[in-house]
């Protein structure tokens, strides 16, 4: 199953030790960034939008499927104390913007 998210969260994702089993990996998948498919995630910046096709998480020991990496990625939303999310608004609101995040406890991460 595929699924939809930023590049930020995406390396979020992958980088956090605590949702992968230990002799996990990740095989067959496809990241189409921005519309256009890339091969690594290296490329990816933390602002793209991007939709991950495919993706078993596998055993490394065993040679087993263990779950759909959106399966995973699912879980990992549902474990995480915060939401990110990428929004455009007009630059004339950016002020406005800002106040309120700040008034609800939230950040800008990229600007």
């Amino acid at each position: 199953m595929d699924f939809k998210t930023s590049g930020y969260n995406l390396k979020k994702f992958l980088d956090d030790d605590e949702i992968w089993p230990e002799t996990g990996y990740c095989d067959d998948m496809t990241f189409l960034v921005n519309g256009k498919e890339v091969e690594d995630c290296a490329e990816i910046n933390d602002s793209d939008v991007v939709v991950v096709t495919g993706g078993m998480v596998k055993s490394e020991i065993e040679n087993e499927d263990i779950c759909m990496l959106s399966t995973l990625y699912k879980k990992w939303k549902r474990t995480q104390t915060h939401e990110t999310i990428l929004v455009n608004i007009p630059k004339t609101n950016r002020k406005t913007f800002d106040e309120l995040l700040k008034s609800l406890g939230a950040r800008t991460i990229l600007s």
